[in-house]
């Protein structure tokens, strides 16, 4: 699935109150299906890639490289040394971190309020402590950089030796983003054998990673990142500020700036405008980052409504787009393919970043 939101697994049939829904019923949940794949990781063994080494010593391996042992050792006398290079197979790698950050992150939520424990969650707590251990030669990562990994992502295939890890690295990266889930109930619990996913969230997976496959094949010269984790910045130019977090920005490295940002609605138009609060919220989001051109992506509402980019509206240099995406169109990866033409061409139309907008 492009969305690669969040696992179509995890729920055995159990009892739900009304208690908030991350804190109790969703984090367990998580708990046990990413527990349940960890098993299999320690089972089958850890991923392992193969990462450049570059070291100086007495004992090289793999291949001596000549200018830098003449330049760093030689041309101060030491003989003794060479500048090698080689290749080892090591386990920090980005899925690895994946899961131990979500291992580490359940870990805090589960023991964060020690008055609420249960007996259940401490048996949860003592599952996660010897899974965490299996990954003590790697990083435990606080910036999230895994999560730019096309691996990690499901962007990139897992070696068929490791499929066993794409289960596991989706409910990571679910629990990792808080990916919501919806769980009605009625009277004082319920039993419930699946989750609701939270449609916001996944269309706006979805129409990022339709994005990113689309512009890795075709090799874009512009980043797609997302504004909750890696693309995210200040939303005023100074502190103290809230952070402006759209869904999808497209970063041109070459210029280290915005050339367009998506912000994703999943609500069917009436009519042919985008509501006031998405609009003000593309303007903001256009002045914050610096971009001419933000686009407001809906799903169609009926099979005869417009779908496709039109242009909203301008306010100076500053152009509000929408773009109706068609998720019944057969095949669907033709509307994908039709999705990132248009949005590859506006953020080839970029011109210069917006200076200044009386609003």
């Amino acid at each position: 699935m492009v969305a690669q939101h969040a696992p179509d697994l995890l729920l055995r049939s159990r009892s739900y109150g009304h208690e908030p829904l991350w804190a109790d019923s969703l984090l367990d949940a998580y708990a046990y299906g990413l527990l349940k794949r960890m098993d299999e990781i320690a089972s089958h063994g850890l991923l392992r890639e193969y990462q450049s080494r570059v070291d100086t010593t007495s004992f090289p391996r793999g291949r001596i490289l000549t200018s830098s042992t003449i330049r760093q050792l030689h041309t101060r006398g030491i003989r003794h040394q060479a500048v090698a290079s080689w290749f080892e197979r090591d386990s920090d790698n980005a899925a690895n971190r994946c899961l131990k950050y979500a291992l580490w992150f359940l870990a805090q939520r589960l023991s964060g309020d020690v008055s609420k424990a249960s007996r259940q969650r401490q048996t949860l707590l003592d599952r996660l402590a010897p899974l965490y251990a299996m990954f003590s030669d790697v990083t435990l990562d606080h910036s999230l950089a895994f999560l730019r990994d096309g691996l990690v992502m499901g962007e990139r295939r897992l070696p068929s030796l490791r499929a066993y890890y794409r289960p596991a690295l989706d409910i990571a990266t679910a629990i990792i983003l808080e990916h919501g889930v919806k769980i009605d109930a009625v009277g004082d619990s319920i039993r419930l054998p699946s989750l609701i996913l939270n449609m916001n969230r996944l269309f706006e997976h979805y129409l990022r990673n339709a994005l990113r496959i689309r512009g890795r094949e075709r090799q874009w010269e512009h980043e797609v990142l997302d504004g909750n984790t890696d693309g995210r910045q200040l939303l005023f130019d100074d502190p103290p500020s809230e952070d402006a977090t759209p869904d999808i920005v497209l970063h041109d490295p070459a210029t280290d700036r915005c050339s367009l940002i998506v912000e994703v609605k999943n609500v069917p138009l009436k009519g042919q405008h985008s509501d006031r609060s998405a609009i003000e919220q593309a303007v903001t989001y256009g002045v914050s980052y610096r971009c001419n051109q933000v686009v407001l992506a809906h799903p169609r509402s009926h099979s005869g409504d417009f779908s496709g980019l039109r242009l909203q509206g301008q306010i100076d240099r500053l152009a509000i787009y929408q773009y109706v995406f068609d998720l019944t169109a057969n095949p669907l990866e033709g509307e994908e393919e039709r999705f990132a033409r248009a949005i590859e061409a506006l953020a080839a139309e970029d011109t210069a970043p917006v200076a200044s907008l009386a609003l």
